[in-house]
This record gives C-alpha cells, sequence and structure tokens, in this order.
C-alpha cells in the first residue's frame, strides 16, 4: 500500500515540473546588457505549485517545480519579486545588474515554512510568512554553486 502510495504521489507531481531543455550555458542568448537566470530547485515541498514571478512588476514566470528562465538585456537595478495569493507577504531581491554579466538567483521556500505547514497546518503557513516577508528566500548565487545546481534543471517560461 505504501508503495502505491508513492506513486501516485510521483505520478501527481510529474506534471508539475519544468519541461523544456537542460540548462547549457552554451544556450544562452547574446545579449546587449546583463542576463539573469532565475531557477528552482527541484523540491518535494510546493512541487505541485507553480511560482509567479515578477520582475520590475511585470509578471514573467509562473516557475515550476525544478525549472530555470531567463531575464536577459537588463541593465541597472532589476527588482524580482514573488506571493502566493493564499499566504501572506512578499519576497524579492534587488540586483544591480551593472557589475556582472549573468547573474544567479536561487529561489527556494524557507525552510521554516516547510516545518510551519507540517506543525501547524495554515495556521503555521500564515504565522511563517508574516514573519519572513514572504513565502520564499531569494539568493544571489555564485556562478560555480549556480552552475552545479542548474545541471538538471529544465527551462520554463521561454
Amino acid at each position: 500500500m505504501k508503495k502505491l502510495k508513492w506513486l501516485f504521489i510521483l505520478l501527481a507531481t510529474a506534471s508539475c515540473t519544468a519541461s523544456g531543455s537542460i540548462f547549457n550555458e552554451s544556450n544562452l542568448p547574446k545579449s546587449k546588457g546583463a542576463i539573469i537566470i532565475v531557477y528552482r530547485e527541484d523540491a518535494m515541498f510546493y512541487a505541485a505549485r507553480k511560482f509567479p514571478i515578477s520582475v520590475n512588476g511585470q509578471v514573467r514566470c509562473s516557475l515550476h517545480n525544478g525549472g530555470f528562465f531567463i531575464v536577459d538585456d537588463t541593465n541597472g537595478q532589476v527588482a524580482i519579486t514573488s506571493s502566493l495569493t493564499d499566504q501572506d507577504g512578499i519576497s524579492s531581491i534587488s540586483i544591480d545588474t551593472k557589475s556582472a554579466k549573468t547573474t544567479y538567483v536561487r529561489i527556494s521556500l524557507y525552510k521554516g515554512r516547510a516545518y510551519a505547514a507540517a506543525s501547524g497546518g495554515l495556521i503555521g503557513l500564515v504565522g511563517a510568512a508574516a514573519s519572513t516577508g514572504g513565502p520564499f528566500m531569494f539568493e544571489q548565487v555564485n556562478q560555480d554553486q549556480a552552475k552545479q545546481e542548474l545541471q538538471t534543471l529544465r527551462q520554463d517560461c521561454q
């Protein structure tokens, strides 16, 4: 019975992952400005949900689990934000693209939120969102670490 449960979970979340091509640095666009690669690690929590990502106030992607998307031709200050309609708070990061050619931003769920959901249900989730300013953690990641993490991720929101 346990095997059937895991098989169901696997099948239910398989259709909720990014389905584009696997990350390949040689396929990055030739940009006149800087490039930002925003990615979401393949994770079990919230696997079935897409994360709506805005760049400078414009929704650019509903990012699937295990996906990445590219923001190209950026210059100056870029604000990346996300929120979920059923949870409080807005998560964000501001990036100055003047000094870098390519910037990598990893999006993950705040670890405390997973524990809050397990122990406090909806009340725990709302409390965790209120204390962190939003449901997600945006991290600017160095190139070597990002390339390692992007090896199995697929392009989303092309």
